[in-house]
């Protein structure tokens, strides 16, 4: 993503560095790659119904992120997304329609966070929190 689409994609949320929250509509379907790291400010992300990928280093270093809303939407997480978030401390993912969750991309989080997955049981998730 180059800095004209970053721009671009700003203006569509109405985000401005330094915010602590984010609404991101639903008609932009993907949260791009990088688009959040390091802003360390952002305390709550609303992703809304209708977004499908939530793409690597999105949230990466956002180390005041501690709400985020995930919709039934989603059918990508990919790696690193929320690495280094350490104030997440529990989310909820309808695993419904996911069909890409990589490596890594709730790493280096809290060690009482929880993830709670959404009409699936998945037994070993060792790789997706470090």
């Amino acid at each position: 993503m180059n800095n004209t689409d970053t721009q671009l994609f700003f203006e569509r949320t109405n985000y401005k560095e330094g915010d602590t929250e984010i609404i991101i509509p639903g008609d932009l379907r993907i949260v791009p790659d990088g688009c959040f790291t390091n802003h360390t400010k952002l305390k709550k992300v609303t992703i809304e119904e209708g977004v499908e990928a939530i793409c690597s280093y999105a949230f990466y270093n956002c180390f005041s992120l501690e709400e985020i809303t995930i919709p039934q939407t989603i059918k990508e997480i990919h790696s690193w997304a929320f690495y280094c978030c350490y104030q997440l401390k529990e989310i909820s993912i309808p695993f419904k329609n996911i069909t890409r969750m990589d490596n890594f991309c709730f790493g280096k989080a809290k060690q009482s966070f929880g993830i709670h997955f959404n009409t699936i049981h998945l037994g070993h998730i060792d790789s997706v929190l470090d």
